[in-house]
């Protein structure tokens, strides 16, 4: 499959129902995959974990355990994206585990292998397939609460913060450490209610593959204050504010939308609080 030649429909949640862009793009987490597919086109079955001395510690099998740790390496992707978080794997770098990912692509078994560090929070992925555009390994940093749970992988059922029934969002600090997890319907309503129709004329800034290894940082020298990711089956979104500044940044793999909040937007999305008050009023 040529991942140039997919149209990929980008529904960027309910705040950008009334865009609904289509993009002939590549995304990061199609075409990483072994046959460029995306592996929740095809099912995936598990992760089996390995120590640096290549035993097996741990297996995780339970579906909805396994599409949320899949999702958390995605969303570390495209935070590295937003964040120029590529970067080289440092010569005295000592492996911790080696995450191997099992899916179906047609009627084989195929795997996929995500590698964390121990004395750096780093993961790679190593011996991608040839594509134009796409390196033969990629090295990112992992932003704390993704290195926090790949370094656990026994703790993840525990640990991980995710809703195998509604669509979730986890909110972060500056660091990248979870503040609020929340799940539920309303998420989407809230969100297009809050700025639906002040970013409904904006224009999405395309983003293509090589864009995303290569770009700077879409902070611009902003100091990020909290940041939301938002969770819905495969579909992931990012959404940046800032500090002493209303201008915020909404992120997918294969777009950025940059628009200014109102000041109620902003002092509900700026506090973890704030906006869990709120979403609880909509329940």
């Amino acid at each position: 499959m040529d991942c140039k030649n997919k149209e990929l429909d980008i529904y960027i949640w309910g705040i950008l129902i009334t865009l609904m862009k289509k993009f002939l793009m590549i995304t990061i987490t199609v075409c990483l995959l072994a046959g460029g597919v995306n592996a929740f086109a095809y099912g995936i079955n598990s992760f089996t974990v390995y120590d640096a001395q290549d035993n097996i510690v741990h297996k995780i099998t339970a579906k909805s355990e396994v599409n949320a740790l899949y999702l958390l390496f995605q969303e570390s992707l495209q935070i590295a994206a937003d964040e120029a978080l590529f970067t080289e794997l440092p010569k005295d770098a000592q492996v911790l585990y080696r995450y191997v990912l099992s899916y179906n692509y047609g009627d084989d078994e195929q795997y996929f292998s995500f590698i964390v560090y121990k004395n750096y929070p780093l993961c790679r992925i190593p011996q991608l397939q040839e594509k134009e555009d796409i390196p033969k390994e990629l090295t990112w940093k992992l932003f704390k609460y993704a290195y926090e749970i790949a370094g656990k992988p026994a703790e993840v059922k525990k640990q991980l913060s995710y809703s195998a029934k509604n669509s979730y969002i986890r909110i972060y600090d500056d660091k990248g450490s979870l503040l609020l997890f929340i799940a539920g319907e309303k998420i989407l309503d809230m969100f297009d209610t809050l700025f639906g129709k002040d970013i409904a004329e904006i224009e999405i800034e395309e983003r293509n593959l090589k864009s995303l290894f290569t770009a700077e940082s879409v902070h611009n020298g902003r100091e990020v204050l909290v940041h939301y990711s938002f969770m819905d089956d495969d579909k992931i979104m990012k959404l940046y504010l800032y500090k002493n500044t209303k201008e915020m940044n909404i992120t997918t793999d294969t777009g950025v939308l940059k628009a200014n909040l109102s000041e109620e937007a902003y002092r509900i999305l700026s506090s973890p609080k704030s906006f869990q008050k709120e979403f609880e009023k909509r329940r």
